[in-house]
């Protein structure tokens, strides 16, 4: 399954293990990365993600993330990235719930 997230963390944070972990757990993932509230603004007005994944450490603080959210009026789950390893069970978890 291709799951299309927008992760919104800093450039400076390689994607990769994230790629990895996703890919183990029979995911492959689609990102499409943002640090700044203009970059999230133009992302969410594109649309189309299943997940939206939030670094703390992204510059961008999680007030202004639920602002934006909710300015564009979606329901995409927001999962805050804690361990990559348990980033696979938390994105499936995110997506069975929103499709009940």
């Amino acid at each position: 399954m291709t799951v299309r997230i927008l992760l919104v963390r800093s450039w400076a944070h390689p994607i990769a293990p994230l790629r990895t972990a996703l890919a183990a757990a029979g995911l492959r993932a689609r990102f499409v990365r943002v640090d700044i509230e203009p970059a999230v603004n133009a992302a969410l007005g594109r649309g189309g993600f299943d997940v939206i994944v939030f670094d703390a450490g992204a510059g961008l603080s999680r007030a202004t993330l639920d602002a934006c959210i909710r300015d564009h009026e979606t329901e995409t789950p927001v999962i805050e990235l804690g361990l990559v390893d348990d980033l696979a069970a938390r994105i499936t978890a995110a997506l069975r719930a929103t499709r009940n």
